[in-house]
């Protein structure tokens, strides 16, 4: 498995996980806590607010860069259409600390493509609708660093991931899917601005890696596909 996306961010999931807890050691002894970052000492008179939950969603384009050894990898045209599609992210956590966050994640990748006049030993079938889903489930660690109404980000998610992709020939009416599970590994970097202390708006760029392995199509080994993919979102960020 090739982990290029995910080398890149693991240093700066570390450097993040130091600054946040320096931030707070130092921001504590100065300042009280308020929409997300310490306030300065001149607006002490504001009332405080220590979240204890952060909710997320996001939605953007990812493209899956790794290599495709499944039954779709035949049709060259069609795999390359598959490797791009939309990716949704959904999130929670328990702030751990003010900075510091540790919940669960759920991400879901779709994308489609679709060959015309399928030949299949000089008989044709028609034409030929492929969905690809790949989700994914696991714990997230959140880190947060910055002490005004816009802060750096960054996550680490560790969980398992689905793959699913199904085949429709439209003109036979004839359907199969290609099924499989792997071990999902992800990081993340980006940024949020406050609107009040409870709701943000944020950005990242994210990297995801996962090797599918055991792909059966109706019970019978189907090869490997690896749906590592990199790509950027954003979306809502809510504190209780």
């Amino acid at each position: 498995m090739k982990f290029p996306g995910f080398c890149l961010l693991i240093p700066l999931c570390l450097g993040f996980a130091r600054q946040a807890h320096a931030d707070d050691d130092k921001l504590k002894n100065d300042a009280p806590y308020y929409g997300g970052s310490y306030a300065p000492a001149s607006a002490s008179a504001t009332p405080t607010f220590t979240p204890k939950v952060r909710l997320a969603v996001d939605y953007g384009i990812a493209h899956i860069y790794g290599e495709s050894k499944d039954p779709s990898s035949a049709y060259s045209s069609a795999a390359d259409d598959l490797r791009t599609g939309g990716n949704l992210k959904l999130s929670g956590a328990y702030m751990l600390a003010p900075k510091l966050g540790l919940g669960v994640a759920y991400s879901h990748f779709t994308s489609n493509a679709s060959i015309s006049d399928v030949t299949y030993n000089r008989v044709v079938l028609g034409n030929l609708d492929i969905d690809l889903t790949v989700d994914f489930i696991g714990a997230i660690l959140a880190f947060r660093s910055g002490s005004s109404g816009a802060v750096w980000t960054t996550s680490i998610m560790l969980g398992q991931s689905s793959y699913d992709q199904k085949f429709d020939f439209t003109d036979l009416g004839i359907a199969t899917s290609a099924k499989g599970t792997g071990f999902g590994l992800g990081a993340s970097f980006g940024g949020e601005y406050y609107f009040n202390p409870h709701v943000s708006l944020g950005i990242e760029v994210n990297s995801f890696q996962s090797n599918i392995k055991n792909i059966k199509v109706q019970g019978q080994d189907a090869g490997s596909n690896d749906v590592s993919n990199i790509g950027a979102s954003g979306g809502l960020r809510v504190y209780l």
